[in-house]
């Protein structure tokens, strides 16, 4: 079984495998790769069956601290942010919340800055013209907004006295952030309803712990420090 007449003569990568040849499939590591994680080592001549192809969306974070920390970048609100990054899978199932950043604007004078920074809650500051209940409304200054989302290219619909209301993307106002967001959510909830990137805060004490072991020499035996935050970029796709 391990002759010639089995075993091609050429080497592939795994992605040639996948679109060249075809799952499921047997195949025979030519090359050993060690990884710290038992489970990800393969040694040469290790025999491997493949059989199927799955995509998992991805979110790419940065531990980050407001402290200086060796091996770290510096962001536009002073955090510092770990060069290495990590990957979490989008349907990851711990909560997390959204931080507002020390230095992060709470004054508005467009729909659009709401629409790019996404506060939760914003008092409108000067009155404006709103679409509700399938006419034009004028919104008296004093109403507070829930933001909900964004429909690309339409508007911005909030929430007012539990009903949806749209703004308009091109108009300007005048709008100050009233108070912060202690709503959870879950890592696609944050992906599909934020710009990004977006700076959160995860709730759960074991992520923090599986995430320290995999990042090995940069966080070492830090863990604590890292408890305040990671900020997303933008979501990758890659085959596992």
């Amino acid at each position: 079984m391990d002759g010639k007449q089995f075993w091609s003569e050429e080497t592939y990568t795994l992605r040639n495998v996948v679109y060249d040849i075809g799952l499921p499939t047997v195949v025979k590591v030519s090359e050993g790769i060690y990884n710290d994680n038992e489970v990800e080592t393969f040694s040469c001549g290790d025999l491997i069956k493949l059989d199927f192809q799955k995509s998992i969306t991805k979110v790419s974070a940065q531990f980050l601290d407001e402290q200086t920390m060796s091996e770290s970048i510096v962001d536009e609100f002073g955090y510092h942010l770990l060069k290495e990054e990590i990957l979490i899978p989008l349907d990851y199932r711990g909560r997390v919340t959204v931080m507002q950043p020390q230095g992060r604007k709470n004054r508005f004078y467009s729909v659009k800055e709401l629409a790019n920074i996404f506060p939760k809650h914003v008092r409108v500051d000067k009155p404006i013209k709103v679409y509700a209940d399938n006419r034009t409304v004028k919104l008296k200054t004093g109403a507070i907004l829930e933001l909900d989302r964004v429909l690309p290219s339409v508007g911005l619909v909030c929430r007012l006295d539990g009903k949806d209301i749209m703004l308009n993307l091109k108009q300007k106002g005048k709008f100050t952030q009233t108070a912060s967001d202690d709503t959870t959510y879950s890592l696609k909830e944050i992906v599909d309803n934020f710009p990004l990137p977006q700076y959160v805060k995860i709730l759960d004490k074991e992520f923090q712990k599986m995430a320290t072991e995999d990042l090995d020499d940069v966080l070492d035996e830090e863990e604590d420090i890292y408890e305040d935050a990671i900020t997303p970029a933008k979501p990758n796709v890659r085959f596992n």
